[in-house]
C-alpha cells in the first residue's frame, strides 16, 4: 500500500523549493503534488471553507469534524502551501521526512496552538469567511512610441556651367622688303654684332576651385511637453450585510438530553 507524506510550508515559494529538492533527489514528478488556497479554489465550484475541510478529510481518511481536518484547512486558508508525496510501500519515508524538514516544513499543530493563543481558535471550527473586497484605482504611466522623424544626410550632384573670358597672346613676326638709305640715327645706334631676342607668348587658362559654404543648419532634438489627463473609471466594492434571523424550530428533548436539530 502506498504511503502519503504531507509537508506544510509558510508560502508557495517555500513549497516549490521543497518540491524541486525532492525532484533533484530522484523522486518522480508524478509522486509530488503542490496544493495551496488558490489551487483548491480553482478545483472547487463553491470555493468555501467546507470544500477545504472535505479535501483534508478525504486526504487523511478522517471525519469532517476531526480537529486535524480543521487545523490543516485553517493553515491553507491562512496562506500555507501543502506538499504531498506519495511513496511505494517499501520506500524509506524517513529520508523524505528529513528532506521536507530541511526545506522548511512547519509544525502545523504548533501553529494551531499559536492561533488559539492569539484568540483566533474560533475560526478553526470551519466557519465560512466572507471577504469585503474594494477596488482601488491605481493610475500609472508607461512610455509608448508615437512616431518621430528620421534625419539623413546624403550628397547630391548638380552640374553647373559658367563662362569666363580668357586672354591669349600670340607672337607675330612680319617681314617686309625695304630698300632705303640708313638714316644717321639708325646708323648711330646700329650694332652689327650678334643679337638674340625672345618674345614670350602668354595665355589665360581657367582655374577652378571649389569652396564649401554653409547654407543651412538643421538641428535635431526633442521637446517634452507635460499635459494633465483626467482618468475616469468605475470601482466596485463588495459589502456584507448581516441580518439577524429568528428561530424557526424549537429544540426538542430526546432520550433525556437536549439536542438541536441539524440545519436543513
Amino acid at each position: 500500500m502506498a504511503t502519503t507524506l504531507v509537508g506544510m510550508f509558510d508560502s508557495l515559494a517555500d513549497a516549490e523549493r521543497a518540491r524541486d529538492l525532492l525532484l533533484r533527489d530522484g523522486l518522480d514528478s508524478g509522486a509530488v503534488h503542490l496544493t495551496n488556497n488558490e489551487s483548491m479554489h480553482a478545483r472547487s465550484t463553491t470555493a468555501d471553507t467546507g470544500e477545504h475541510r472535505g479535501f483534508f478529510a478525504r486526504l487523511f481518511g478522517l471525519g469532517d469534524d476531526d480537529t486535524t481536518v480543521d487545523t490543516y484547512s485553517e493553515a491553507v486558508r491562512r496562506g500555507s502551501a501543502m506538499l504531498t508525496v506519495t511513496l511505494p510501500e517499501a520506500a524509506d519515508t524517513s529520508h523524505v521526512e528529513t528532506l521536507l524538514e530541511s526545506a522548511g516544513a512547519i509544525d502545523v499543530d504548533e501553529r494551531a496552538r499559536g492561533w488559539q493563543a492569539d484568540g483566533s481558535q474560533d475560526r478553526l471550527a470551519g466557519a465560512d469567511t466572507l471577504k469585503v473586497v474594494e477596488e482601488r484605482l491605481d493610475v500609472g504611466k508607461r512610455v509608448i512610441e508615437r512616431g518621430g522623424v528620421r534625419v539623413r544626410q546624403f550628397v547630391t550632384e548638380r552640374p553647373v556651367r559658367e563662362q569666363v573670358q580668357l586672354c591669349e597672346e600670340r607672337a607675330i613676326v612680319q617681314r617686309r622688303p625695304v630698300d632705303r638709305v640708313l638714316s644717321p640715327e639708325e646708323a648711330g645706334s646700329l650694332d652689327l654684332g650678334d643679337r638674340e631676342f625672345e618674345l614670350r607668348e602668354r595665355a589665360e587658362v581657367p582655374v577652378v576651385q571649389k569652396q564649401a559654404r554653409v547654407v543651412e543648419e538643421v538641428e535635431v532634438g526633442k521637446q517634452a511637453n507635460v499635459r494633465t489627463e483626467t482618468i475616469e473609471d468605475t470601482l466596485h466594492r463588495t459589502d456584507v450585510d448581516v441580518e439577524q434571523l429568528a428561530a424557526t424550530q424549537a429544540s426538542t428533548r430526546q432520550d433525556g438530553s437536549l439536542r438541536t436539530p441539524p440545519p436543513r
